[in-house]
């Protein structure tokens, strides 16, 4: 599945929030994605800026092209947490620094 794909079914199924947030959208957004993910970080890692867990809750909230909707039944908070996750080990191992060879 390719990164059109992924923006047809946003279309199709309005999973994610519209990319001109509205502040007060924005920082809900960001609260609901972090209690999502506080179930499986420790809020001590996720407060530590060199670790891989804020890295990986930034990307969601601001660079995710998927931009999912916690409050979306489609999404959901699986669909956040299998991201998260995914991310997780992709900063821990230096995704940055991949490279295709």
């Amino acid at each position: 599945m390719g990164i059109n794909d992924v923006r047809l079914l946003e279309s199709r199924y309005s999973m994610s929030y519209p990319s001109n947030d509205h502040p007060h959208d924005k920082q809900q957004r960001e609260k609901d994605i972090f209690d999502i993910v506080k179930t499986v970080s420790e809020k001590n890692a996720l407060r530590n800026e060199t670790s891989p867990q804020p890295k990986a809750f930034h990307w969601i909230v601001d660079d995710d092209p998927l931009r999912a909707n916690p409050s979306n039944d489609i999404t959901g908070d699986s669909k956040i947490l299998q991201r998260y996750v995914l991310a997780v080990i992709y900063f821990l191992m230096d995704g940055d620094d991949w490279f295709c060879g």
